[in-house]
């Protein structure tokens, strides 16, 4: 735990990665390093964790999160330079990390910006389809995604009626200690959700 003394989940995204690798192969083991709190994360976090779990000796590294980098600003051009090296020194450990590709429509191949950990060199990183097998309108795309997976989203008529199609989307686990409208909604019982984007393709990846 790198944010607070609490252990509980306190967003939800993390229990729904798990969700899906537990779905797919119950019988690995998981170690959770938790770098977000219930609102928010940073690039410091990130690193101590691939840090760590290389000296764990863990197999994979799934990291279902990103962010973007100026490549024109100092501060942020090191913080990449950061990520390479951690991402190198899991790699020399013969450990893999797959990434999440991110979910703004963006080709995170081109410009001055810079999605990590995703989108770097020796990663794999992971974009999204939907139910039909075609590439999500809301995953980034571009030279640099290793794979697609499937990952559901609302619906192909939600942008034109604002309504959510659940058949669309995917169920996977939540924190009880968390209400999830969408759980509500679909009447599920407490401990799962629908969800989607390109942070549970990657976990199928992994798993």
């Amino acid at each position: 735990n790198y944010v607070n003394d609490i252990e509980l989940d306190e967003y939800g995204h993390g229990t729904q990665v798990a969700g899906v690798i537990d779905t797919i192969a119950p019988r690995v083991n998981l170690n959770s390093y938790k770098v977000m709190d219930g609102t928010d994360g940073n690039s410091i976090n990130m690193l101590k964790a691939i840090v760590d779990a290389t000296n764990d000796q863990v197999d994979i590294i799934n990291v279902s999160l990103g962010s973007y980098k100026n490549m024109e600003i100092d501060d942020e051009r090191f913080t990449v330079e950061a990520f390479r090296k951690v991402v190198n020194y899991a790699r020399k450990n013969n450990i893999l990390i797959v990434a999440s590709a991110g979910n703004e429509s963006r080709d995170i191949s081109t410009g001055n910006e810079k999605h990590i950990p995703g989108g770097l060199e020796s990663v794999i990183t992971v974009g999204a389809t939907k139910k039909s097998g075609d590439i999500a309108d809301y995953s980034n795309y571009g030279s640099n995604v290793s794979i697609y997976g499937p990952a559901g989203g609302y619906g192909d008529n939600y942008k034109i009626t604002g309504q959510i199609d659940a058949r669309e989307m995917m169920m996977t686990y939540y924190p009880t200690s968390l209400v999830s409208p969408l759980g509500k909604a679909a009447d599920f019982p407490d401990g799962y959700t629908l969800s989607f984007g390109t942070s549970l393709a990657t976990p199928e990846v992994s798993a």
